[in-house]
């Protein structure tokens, strides 16, 4: 059966390439720009997609998946095509557009249709929509490379945490190395290239250190050194981040068991993607790491964005229950970029909420951006949380955190993510406060 859904797939993909390359051929670039027809490819992914097959009810799970894929089909005109890959993925080819304004409106109607039937049909189950766009000829010069672009475009708009992105000409050059980016990172992985680094948290109120953000450091042999932002986005929810997960954590907890020799050592954090945390293996991966590495519970904070605990609201409350069981904190990364809404937020078992960095730069000058901080700090505190600011670049920052309330921070104006080594020599000079 598995076997036939990939060949089925493969089918419906070198079907569809061999119709976009056959109308790409019948239409040369013009001598004349403005006569240019072009043609655009819009890769969907939908995040939750596979839950609605567990929708309450039965077969009416299958049945609102099929509508969705019907409704997502029908916003293309009846010369277009669409193509239904997975239960998660669909392609939609706009052909004979004049610009790619034209997209831009279909890829509006597309997602409009989508909050109508999420508002419509669905109670339990939140849909997430992520669209990439590529247009020929503007990043693509055939059809391989055009649903290549439109895939990586997906990627991006995962990465930037939007509902769409729009590939670009600027954006070519960085094309080769993230088409191969899970070969790339299993390669990495082999060859010893990923390093842990460690940003430290301190107290706002005594500058104590508190803990650490673990954060995976790549030195790759022809680009460099790589930032986790530059590459963790691109393989989140593919199968490569099952084995840098679980490198990561136990790379994490090998250290702190280190630490443990000599240092009072810190609660260390650790991201957790939400394929992780979707995984029915993640509480075994993470108890296991625990017992291998001989790490207390209450030492590790295990970081997820809101996007992924609202992927299945009553299933994310079971495993934070677990968590919490097992003497794990929970923070939520990024609080205040997704959905922020107190009626999930008052049924979730977790103990912090992470204010994002884009709410923290400019905190002293942005008077919206103080408030929406010290709406944040006073929901954590009506809710027990404890609260985290990350992204500090300007010390007098620190002060006016504490003011507001929250009592830990971390960023550039604190530290710049150390090495092991750099980081116990931190930890000697700023020790933690001893509880």
């Amino acid at each position: 059966m598995y076997m036939d859904v990939i060949e089925q797939r493969s089918r419906q993909e070198s079907e569809l390439l061999a119709v976009i390359n056959e109308w790409i051929t019948r239409h040369p670039e013009p001598a004349q720009v403005g006569d240019q027809v072009k043609l655009a490819v819009i890769a969907v992914e939908i995040t939750a997609a596979t839950r609605l097959r567990s929708y309450p009810g039965g077969p009416r799970g299958e049945q609102l998946l099929r509508e969705l894929h019907q409704r997502i089909c029908s916003t293309v005109r009846p010369d277009d095509r669409h193509v239904v890959l997975s239960d998660t993925e669909l392609l939609l080819v706009l052909f004979g557009i004049k610009s790619a304004g034209h997209a831009r409106l279909a890829v509006r109607k597309l997602l409009n249709e989508i909050t109508q039937y999420q508002n419509s049909e669905l109670e339990t189950v939140r849909i997430t929509p992520r669209l990439g766009i590529a247009v020929w000829p503007d990043v693509a010069a055939n059809g391989e490379e055009l649903l290549r672009t439109a895939s990586l475009a997906v990627d991006r708009a995962r990465e930037c945490g939007e509902a769409f992105f729009f590939y670009q000409p600027k954006n070519r050059d960085e094309k080769l190395f993230h088409w191969n980016i899970e070969a790339e990172i299993e390669r990495a992985l082999k060859e010893d290239e990923l390093k842990l680094h460690f940003q430290p948290q301190i107290s706002t109120a005594s500058g104590c250190t508190t803990g650490a953000e673990a954060l995976i450091h790549w030195h790759h042999p022809r680009y460099g050194y790589l930032s986790p932002s530059s590459f963790i986005p691109l393989v989140e929810n593919s199968a490569v981040i099952d084995p840098l997960s679980r490198w990561c954590l136990h790379s994490a907890l090998r250290q702190l068991a280190s630490w443990m020799d000599n240092l009072h050592p810190p609660t260390l954090s650790v991201n957790i993607s939400s394929r992780n945390f979707s995984d029915p293996s993640f509480l075994d991966m993470v108890s296991n790491a625990l017992s291998v590495w001989g790490i207390p519970p209450n030492l590790l904070t295990l970081e997820l964005t809101e996007s992924a605990l609202l992927e299945d609201i009553d299933y994310a409350i079971t495993i934070l229950q677990a968590l919490q069981r097992m003497g794990i904190r929970v923070s939520i990364d990024d609080f205040g970029t997704g959905y922020s809404s107190l009626a999930y937020l008052k049924n979730l078992p977790v103990d912090e909420l992470k204010i994002d960095q884009s709410f923290i730069r400019n905190l002293l000058t942005d008077r919206s951006d103080r408030n929406i901080v010290e709406t944040i700090i006073k929901i954590a505190n009506d809710f027990g949380f404890g609260v985290v600011a990350e992204g500090i670049e300007q010390e007098a920052i620190i002060p006016l955190l504490h003011e507001l309330g929250c009592e830990t921070g971390q960023g550039f104006a604190i530290s710049r993510p150390l090495s092991a080594e750099a980081f116990g020599q931190w930890l000697a000079q700023h020790p933690c406060a001893k509880s």
